[in-house]
């Protein structure tokens, strides 16, 4: 399972941004996230789960080929799909 992430962006404020990601994909398999303390790892993950709130957020995360815009309510299916191996029907 292919997961890509698009244009994501993560401000609680209009000029500062937490996270900024133009492109990034992985592969199938075991990844590290890594970071100090406050670079934001948690926040990527709950963007994932789609448990962020108060945020601006912006940006687009493919899984095989189907598209979830994080602004939508369907980004908590994104985190299911990653934990459960399974995409949800259309």
């Amino acid at each position: 399972m292919k997961l890509e992430i698009r244009g994501l962006s993560l401000s609680f404020q209009e000029d500062i941004n937490l996270i900024s990601i133009e492109n990034m994909s992985f592969d199938r398999g075991i990844h590290c996230l890594w970071g100090i303390s406050g670079s934001g790892k948690t926040s990527f993950l709950k963007l994932l789960s789609g448990r962020i709130y108060g945020a601006r957020l912006a940006g687009t995360i493919v899984i095989e080929d189907r598209s979830f815009n994080v602004c939508d309510e369907t980004i908590g299916d994104v985190f299911d799909i990653l934990v459960l191996g399974v995409l949800p029907p259309n």
